[in-house]
């Protein structure tokens, strides 16, 4: 048999970390830095209280040649890994570089871009939880730039009131009645 196929998907995990993608089944992500050596430990993905899956790989310093680790996956493959990582990438991205625009168009946009045409996007269970969490980014986003807005406001009234309010306060000082 072929030896599986890793591919590296940069921004594609929920923090926007890389994942490195082994044989459209499985995910990794980096584990610490790099070693003396200068090799990447990468571990699997699937943590949880019921799975606590220790597989691992090994990647040379060139970026080039991977290596499995001792330990084989505890955890269940799953399909359509490397497409689905490549939309979540894309989804981030795009959510950052256009708050206003609406999460199903930018989730809409990722899937016509990396999804297989033979496969329905109902066969997804994630797809309303991806577009859901496009709009709660891009309403926080936009939140965030709405509040900074206002404290600028208010700093710069506050700035301006007080310059107004100098000039009466040393006149009224000066007068003596």
């Amino acid at each position: 048999p072929a030896p599986p196929l890793f591919v590296i998907v940069e921004g594609s995990s929920k923090r926007q970390q890389t994942r490195l993608i082994e044989g459209n089944q499985y995910t990794y992500c980096k584990d610490h830095g790099p070693n003396k050596k200068h090799y990447q430990r990468w571990r699997c993905t699937v943590r949880s209280k019921k799975v606590n899956c220790l597989a691992s790989v090994m990647q040379s310093p060139g970026g080039t040649t991977f290596t499995k680790g001792n330990k084989p996956h505890t955890c269940d493959p799953k399909d359509n890994i490397l497409p689905m990582s490549k939309v979540a990438a894309k989804c981030y991205k795009d959510s950052k570089e256009q708050p206003y625009t609406s999460g199903t168009k930018i989730v809409m946009s990722a899937f016509s871009e990396h999804m297989p045409l033979d496969v329905p996007l109902q066969s997804f269970p994630q797809f309303n939880h991806m577009v859901f969490f496009i709009f709660y980014y891009s309403f926080i986003s936009h939140i965030f730039n709405v509040l900074s807005y206002f404290s600028y406001l208010l700093w710069l009234f506050h700035f301006l009131f007080n310059r107004m309010a100098s000039p009466v306060e040393q006149h009224s000082s000066n007068c003596h009645w």
